[in-house]
């Protein structure tokens, strides 16, 4: 019987990294080819503060009915059959049909992100679960930046490859009939979020990493000044370090505890951010270090979630999402202001902030 749950845990740890990697492959082909066509640095940073917070009170609300009703799976479902409807209306449309197919698919993502970490925090090695998927999602990232690259330096017209973008992204829903609803007891729908002293210094951490995890947009727009449309393959790069770190480090966390790799996690994002604000070639650097300090966060603060909330998982996910969201959103907005008054020294912002979330994190016991 015990066995059985493994490899049910097994499967729906795979097959949700498979729904999210066909995903990311879509997103990412239209997502990171923006930054070259948007002149306004400030307009960047809105647009990537949308892309990457918009869903983020979604995330609270399906996080917490996902508990009430117990039901995850279809939650998933809606969410990610939202945001592959929605690619399609980015592709064929614009002006105003293609900010709603934007948000269309940010509200996809707010809908599905916290009831599929509830599955996935379901999962004993719950580092190694979020480390996997994360993974597997970034893979996507760095499959579709590099689909979209070569799409666009063999003179492919835009709309025809976000199109075909699009089309990838609605293969997404297919391993999910292979993921397995968690039965969850009638006591753990009703149970409710205790926010104890150390989920407020977690959750104050988070909100500080969010708003020093800027939307890799702005560094894209930065670089592609050095590098012009190269600038995507630098981001591929930040990518694969994304890949490598987030499950290794997802699964140290599994042996060494969440809050070494948190910290170890934040002192990277300040670094890497320290050196993007010296410009000039040092900038294309700092992308191996965001991918490794990104993978180690993303893969072991929802981890510590479900460490630190044993009932209501659904929502204390959606809380942390929520509130890092916000950083996220706050944070990019902001910086692409700042970049436009004050151009790279003005990077130094998010190095700080990620330096504030260090000290936060140290205060978990």
């Amino acid at each position: 019987m015990r066995r059985k749950g493994v490899e049910k845990q097994k499967r729906n740890i795979l097959a949700l990294g498979f729904t999210s990697f066909f995903n990311d492959i879509s997103s990412e082909a239209i997502y990171s080819a923006l930054p070259l066509y948007i002149e306004d640095t400030a307009m960047v940073g809105l647009v990537g503060g949308l892309f990457n917070g918009l869903g983020s009170v979604f995330k609270f609300l399906f996080g917490y009915l996902s508990d009430r009703l117990g039901k995850r799976k279809l939650l998933v479902f809606c969410g990610y059959a939202l945001s592959a409807l929605s690619k399609f209306l980015i592709a064929l449309s614009q002006g105003f049909l293609m900010l709603a197919g934007i948000i269309g698919d940010r509200i996809g993502k707010g809908i599905r992100t916290s009831p599929r970490d509830a599955i996935l925090a379901e999962a004993k090695k719950r580092g190694y679960a979020f480390g996997l998927h994360r993974a597997m999602d970034t893979l996507g990232a760095i499959s579709g930046s590099l689909f979209i690259f070569l799409l666009l330096t063999c003179k492919w017209d835009i709309r025809r490859a976000m199109i075909l973008a699009a089309i990838i992204g609605s293969l997404s829903l297919v391993p999910l009939s292979l993921v397995e609803e968690p039965k969850l007891p009638v006591k753990r729908r009703r149970g409710r979020i205790r926010i104890t002293g150390n989920m407020k210094k977690f959750l104050a951490g988070a909100f500080f990493a969010g708003l020093a995890s800027i939307s890799p947009m702005l560094l894209i727009k930065q670089s592609s000044v050095v590098v012009g449309v190269k600038s995507l393959l630098i981001y591929s790069v930040y990518n694969i370090f994304y890949v490598l770190s987030a499950h290794r480090l997802g699964s140290l966390s599994d042996l060494v505890g969440r809050r070494r790799v948190l910290l170890l996690s934040s002192i990277t994002l300040s670094l890497a951010f320290f050196l993007a604000s010296l410009g000039g070639g040092i900038l294309l650097f700092s992308f191996p270090l965001y991918g490794i300090s990104m993978g180690g966060l993303l893969s072991t603060a929802p981890a510590e979630v479900g460490d630190l909330e044993k009932k209501a998982k659904g929502t204390a996910l959606g809380i942390f999402h929520m509130i890092y969201g916000i950083g996220v959103f706050t944070g990019s907005l902001l910086l692409g202001m700042l970049l436009k008054l004050f151009g790279n020294p003005a990077l130094i912002v998010p190095a700080f902030s990620a330096i504030i979330s260090t000290i936060f994190f140290l205060q978990i016991r």
